[in-house]
């Protein structure tokens, strides 16, 4: 589901479309932040994980 952008002075919040999902990965399945975050390795990770984001746009439980 798409929602207006919110911003501020300092951010801009945006609704999660399926073109950042290669984004998303970048930080979550980096080695260093998988320090801090719980997502799993890219090694680990399922495939219904790595597509999460397939048709997003028109998913209305986001």
């Amino acid at each position: 589901m798409l929602t207006n952008d919110i911003i501020t002075d300092r951010l801009i919040i945006k609704s999660m479309r399926e073109e950042y999902s290669s984004l998303c990965f970048s930080i979550w399945l980096d080695d260093e932040m998988g320090k801090y975050l719980s997502d799993p390795t890219r090694a680990n990770a399922s495939e219904s994980y790595m597509n999460f984001a397939k048709g997003i746009e028109d998913d209305e439980s986001w």
